[in-house]
């Protein structure tokens, strides 16, 4: 227990008002030590005995408080609060911000290897498309080729035989033309076995009939000529026709199935671009879908989180100003029960009063008055 000084107000002999002095529990217990014995006839010297037994007292008293302000340093540092915060159920887990990212980056790699697939998808049908026009267009160069090696071989085929037809053509008029220049040879060579004739009157002569003979030749000849010509004619015209390959097609038809094919198969890669198309939006759809209600669980659950630790936070708010209440309880309870206690040790009477008084005063719970000496004390402690 602790005393606040006490100030007392010390006048001379003369009157003059001195310096304020400051009273302790311990000066007032010899001021009321020095009133009890001021009377007493055995004892000389006042002061000495009171100093003597003001020593024996302030040495017990300084044992006493040695011994409260130890009793009270053990109890500040083996206090222990009456309450405990309630265990942190975030204890060895993760922070929700590392969690959060986890999750963030979940589905990002997701996202990624989704698009990474689709992206191999496309190259792979890509790739068989291209494929699939390069084997057609080999097919087609195969065929293009089986018929060019068909075209040239009846080409050849045709041109041996007009080769061979030529031939016999040109071996018959090289016969033709030797007979003929044989018997003009032949005709010019023949000898004259009869004298000429009288040209009689009326009768033609050589040269008129030289002129109709070159005539009738030459009207043979044409007519050979012709013949031949015709005969030529009928040679050159081919003997045989050519079987007809349904396999084979025109140009204009084949340009036909080549348009129409590249119509059909325009219209089914439209379609299936169509169908892709909206697959991939649907597969996106799902995927915002699952992503949105992934973020609205979390939502819902940091909402969740953030209520409960509001919660958690005003049950800690009200636990702790209940504690602040009953300690200041406590406190005002110590302090009340310090002060009876002080109240009580100052109005309890000295042994030394007892002793020395017990003819006089009776022993009651009274203190005696302090000395009218001008001094005036202020009793004030603080707890």
């Amino acid at each position: 227990m602790t005393a606040v000084p006490k100030l007392s107000l010390n006048r001379s002999t003369k009157g003059a008002q001195s310096a304020p002095q400051i009273l302790t529990p311990r000066s007032e217990m010899r001021e009321r030590i020095k009133t009890t014995l001021k009377d007493y006839p055995g004892i000389v010297d006042h002061d000495a005995l009171m100093r003597q037994k003001a020593q024996a007292g302030a040495m017990k008293l300084r044992e006493r408080e040695e011994k409260y302000w130890a009793w009270q340093k053990e109890m500040q540092q083996n206090a222990c609060a009456k309450w405990a915060f309630p265990e942190d159920t975030y204890k060895d887990k993760r922070p929700v911000q590392d969690v959060r990212d986890e999750y963030i980056e979940k589905a990002q790699r997701a996202m990624a290897e989704t698009a990474a697939g689709y992206k191999t998808w496309v190259q792979d049908m890509e790739k068989k498309r291209q494929d699939q026009l390069h084997e057609n267009v080999r097919a087609r160069n195969q065929q293009l080729r089986t018929f060019a090696d068909k075209k040239r071989e009846a080409a050849l085929a045709r041109a041996a035989n007009q080769a061979e037809d030529d031939e016999k053509a040109e071996a018959a008029a090289g016969r033709y033309w030797t007979w003929l220049a044989y018997t003009k040879d032949k005709i010019d060579r023949r000898e004259c076995t009869c004298a000429p004739f009288l040209r009689p009157t009326g009768v033609k002569s050589v040269e008129e009939l030289t002129l109709i003979k070159k005539a009738e030749l030459a009207c043979e000849c044409d007519e050979r000529d012709r013949q031949y010509k015709d005969w030529l004619v009928s040679v050159q015209k081919p003997s045989f026709v050519l079987p007809f390959n349904k396999e084979c097609n025109t140009v204009e038809q084949r340009n036909q199935i080549i348009e129409a094919k590249s119509k059909k198969k325009l219209q089914e890669m439209s379609v299936t671009t169509t169908e892709y198309n909206q697959w991939v939006k649907e597969c996106e759809e799902r995927a915002q879908e699952k992503l949105m209600a992934k973020v609205r669980e979390k939502l819902n659950a940091d909402a969740e989180f953030d209520n409960q630790k509001k919660a958690n936070a005003a049950s800690l708010l009200q636990k702790m100003a209940d504690a602040k209440r009953e300690q200041a309880r406590v406190a005002e309870q110590s302090r009340r029960e310090v002060k009876e206690m002080y109240d009580r040790v100052q109005k309890r009477p000295l042994m030394v009063e007892q002793a020395y008084r017990h003819n006089k005063v009776t022993c009651a719970t009274k203190l005696p008055d302090p000395p009218s000496n001008g001094i005036k004390i202020v009793t004030k402690v603080s707890w």
